[in-house]
């Protein structure tokens, strides 16, 4: 069972932002495992909206999705949301590791080169 302060963690890493009681509580009275929360908080529609709206700020584009779990890819051949959202998920990453690493990308240095 995850503890207030983890969630406000998973909150902050994932979303950029503290959990608000309604959802903090939400998130306690699950009595899920940390594991779980932070999954279901990367897979929501605010964590999607926030990895999209990096794609707009730093790659001036649409992120790419496949409507599914798999991979998603741009004509590049590049992954997209499905990967940046499972970096959330799985491996505890957090919003500002996903910034950094587009800004590693070929496409932002290209875009941005010059």
């Amino acid at each position: 069972m995850a503890t207030a302060a983890e969630i406000q963690q998973i909150y902050k890493d994932v979303l950029g932002r503290s959990a608000l009681s309604g959802g903090l509580n939400y998130w306690l009275d699950t009595g899920d495992s940390i594991e779980k929360i932070r999954s279901d908080i990367a897979k929501s529609t605010e964590a999607k909206s926030k990895v999209a709206g990096l794609y707009q700020d730093l790659l001036k584009r649409d992120i790419t999705s496949s409507g599914s779990d798999e991979f998603a890819t741009n004509d590049a051949g590049e992954t997209d949301a499905s990967y940046w959202l499972g970096d959330l998920a799985e491996s505890g990453g957090t919003l500002a590791d996903v910034e950094a690493n587009i800004k590693l990308s070929d496409e932002y240095k290209n875009l941005h080169s010059g």
